[in-house]
C-alpha cells in the first residue's frame, strides 16, 4: 500500500442520476484527486461526481462531494493498471 487518506463525503451532494445498478449493489463513479499542496484546512484530497467525456468537453462544473487528507504514504505512489477482469464483472 502506497497511500492512505480519509474523505468525508457529503451524501446530499451525490447526483442520484449518476447512480447505477451493478451486479452486487448500487454504485456511483467518483473521481478523486490527491494534490501536492494542502488547502487552509490541511486537506489535499478532493472528490467529485465522475463526468462523461461530453460533460468535460462542455466544461460542466465539477460537483464536489468530499475533501480530505493524506495521513500516510510510503513514498511510492504508482499508477494503477487494468487487470484481465472487466470492471463490470467486479460490480
Amino acid at each position: 500500500m502506497a497511500l492512505l487518506g480519509t474523505l468525508k463525503i457529503d451524501l446530499n451532494k451525490v447526483d442520484e442520476s449518476k447512480v447505477f445498478q451493478g451486479k452486487k449493489g448500487r454504485y456511483i463513479e467518483i473521481t478523486v484527486a490527491v494534490n501536492d499542496e494542502s488547502d487552509t484546512y490541511g486537506n489535499n484530497i478532493s472528490a467529485w461526481n465522475g463526468q462523461t467525456v461530453e460533460e468535460r468537453e462542455a466544461k460542466t462544473p465539477k460537483q464536489y462531494l468530499a475533501n480530505g487528507k493524506v495521513f500516510w504514504t510510503n513514498g511510492n505512489v504508482a499508477i494503477g493498471t487494468k487487470t484481465e477482469a472487466s470492471v463490470d464483472d467486479m460490480i
